[in-house]
């Protein structure tokens, strides 16, 4: 990433559950869905339209007959938590009367045969022209017809069909010998979509400024991760490509490209309730976490099959939430030194060459190692977990590596290991981004030595990159018979909106003591009290200290 570039801090909400499908129409379809997200209290941050939003396949258009007020359509769906995403192919149609083409047309923005004619390919909307994207005043060009989407309050692009497909050619895409202004489509075909992207982020910067764009592409090139998040095109509801998403997602990773996903459920295809919850449990721990399907498909909105699996997704996407200040961290720790979010045991483990051929667990983070049910039907699997001493996440059991251990695996549940050493930041549940200001932040402590850097600012804006950030290290360290938790002076100038943090110590016995800063903590009657003192959470013993940006140290004496 030294050289191809790393991926900017995303929108905050972009790191939640998305749902999608080919197609959500028309509008009141569109507003359904959300409203019964909310109705059924399921996470989601982003309701996604495919094509059939656009005039006859037109970009940058609306069919006004389907979506009769976007602008209305998306402000709605914004004060229920929601943001709109919205797709943009790259076939411009050919229609002397659609401005699109006929700018393009004038001046001089599409590909072009050999013979100096224009090139054109059939797509979605039929025969079309194609952007040469090599062009500077193509890629200006091209963000300003954005405007016809954010003016409506699109806040998201979905870029599809940008490899760039062609449908009625042997070769699906535009002829090698199509010219461009920096030489034949054969040059230019690897980077199309990187160009593309760099003109969407550009676009969306000027037409929203100081807000962070959100684009999601098919197609790429070492360097998109610089524009946009990837996901893993049209896969198909069955359980090896459940499987196959995690090996696919982790060399995307290590490649550079951190923000990745793949449509869970399966694109193609009608998944069983068995298999859209185990999806949804690998999907809550990936980058990218987005629900899509086909057109003509069954619906597979979590709601679909049943209570049972219905609750099954609940747990997993809330914890999702849970653990935002802990995923928003791991892409600002992308920001600063390249790591994937997203990663393979063998990237945390060099040294352990059993690591080397794990293609169906992996670590979110260097603490969170998620070790999910692959095969129809399991209820246990075995799990690799390498050397030092690790933690069911759901159970507290305590295991000690290198080993290969059998676990639990009840639908319901996603088998999920911490690592000792470990220092977890969570939010109080929500339903989407910023419902609920995230007071008190829990600061979960696994015994052992180790350390976190939490980050923090607002969320949305480019302030971050002037200083407007929080960032704050915790370390965690262990003798006999006492815990020791240090939090560093908080650096930067953002203010986080929080009164209190709840340390939370797991993998120990009872607290004796708690001494903050040289002062012994007296117990609390309940969490909720407004002051500092011991107290429990879920059962655990945990300790209340206030928000401050100076540093502290607990010494916790435990049995």
């Amino acid at each position: 990433t030294e050289l191809t570039g790393r991926t900017p801090l995303p929108p905050l909400w972009a790191l939640g559950h998305q749902q999608s499908r080919y197609s959500y129409y028309p509008q009141e379809r569109v507003l359904e869905i959300a409203e019964r997200y909310r109705e059924e209290g399921l996470p989601c941050d982003a309701i996604y339209l495919d094509i059939h939003y656009m005039d006859g396949y037109r970009l940058f258009t609306w069919d006004r007959k389907r979506f009769p007020d976007p602008k209305g359509m998306a402000e709605k769906l914004r004060s229920m938590g929601f943001r709109l995403v919205a797709i943009v192919d790259v076939g411009v149609k050919l229609d002397p009367l659609y401005p699109a083409f006929r700018e393009g047309v004038l001046g001089d923005y599409f590909v072009k045969k050999p013979n100096g004619d224009l090139y054109v390919g059939r797509v979605w909307p039929g025969l079309c022209a194609f952007p040469d994207f090599t062009k500077p005043e193509v890629r200006e060009w091209w963000g300003r017809q954005l405007r016809a989407l954010t003016d409506e309050g699109v806040e998201g692009i979905w870029l599809d069909m940008n490899e760039p497909s062609v449908f009625d050619v042997p070769t699906k895409t535009v002829d090698e010998d199509a010219v461009h202004a920096d030489g034949p489509h054969a040059k230019v075909h690897n980077v199309y979509a990187l160009l593309e992207a760099q003109a969407t982020y550009e676009g969306l910067l000027k037409l929203r400024p100081n807000r962070r764009p959100f684009i999601l592409t098919r197609a790429g090139f070492a360097g998109s991760q610089r524009c946009a998040a990837k996901w893993t095109g049209d896969n198909t509801s069955d359980w090896e490509h459940l499987w196959l998403q995690i090996p696919m997602l982790l060399s995307l990773g290590l490649s550079g490209v951190p923000f990745v996903g793949a449509d869970v459920g399966g694109f193609f295809g009608r998944p069983t309730a068995e298999l859209l919850v185990r999806w949804y449990q690998v999907a809550a721990f990936t980058p990218l976490c987005r629900n899509h399907q086909c057109m003509g498909s069954y619906d597979h909105e979590p709601w679909f099959h049943g209570s049972l699996a219905k609750e099954a997704v609940r747990r997993v996407l809330e914890l999702r939430y849970r653990l935002l200040p802990y995923i928003y961290s791991l892409f600002y720790e992308h920001c600063v030194k390249g790591y994937p979010v997203m990663r393979p045991l063998l990237f945390e483990f060099p040294e352990d060459e059993e690591t080397y051929s794990v293609d169906d667990e992996f670590m979110l983070g260097p603490f969170l190692l998620v070790a999910p049910a692959l095969r129809e039907g399991a209820r246990s699997r075995d799990a690799y977990l390498p050397a030092g001493r690790w933690y069911d996440f759901w159970t507290g059991k305590t295991y000690e590596g290198p080993a290969r251990v059998s676990v639990e695996a009840p639908l319901e549940r996603v088998p999920l290991f911490v690592r000792g050493g470990a220092v977890v930041p969570m939010w109080p549940p929500m339903r989407y981004v910023g419902e609920r200001k995230p007071d008190p932040l829990y600061l979960h402590v696994y015994p052992g030595g180790g350390s976190f850097e939490l980050y923090e600012d607002d969320g949305e804006t480019l302030e971050y990159t002037k200083g407007v950030y929080a960032l704050t290290r915790f370390e965690v360290s262990e003798r006999a018979g006492e815990l020791i938790v240090r939090k560093g002076p908080r650096e930067g100038g953002y203010e986080p909106d929080r009164e209190f943090v709840l340390v939370v110590l797991h993998g120990v016995g009872r607290v004796i003591k708690a001494i903050k800063n040289g002062v012994e903590l007296e117990p609390l009657g309940s969490p909720e009290e407004k002051r500092e003192g011991l107290t429990l959470v879920e059962g655990r013993p945990a300790i209340k200290v206030r928000e401050e940006r100076g540093g502290w140290e607990l010494r916790v004496l435990v049995e």
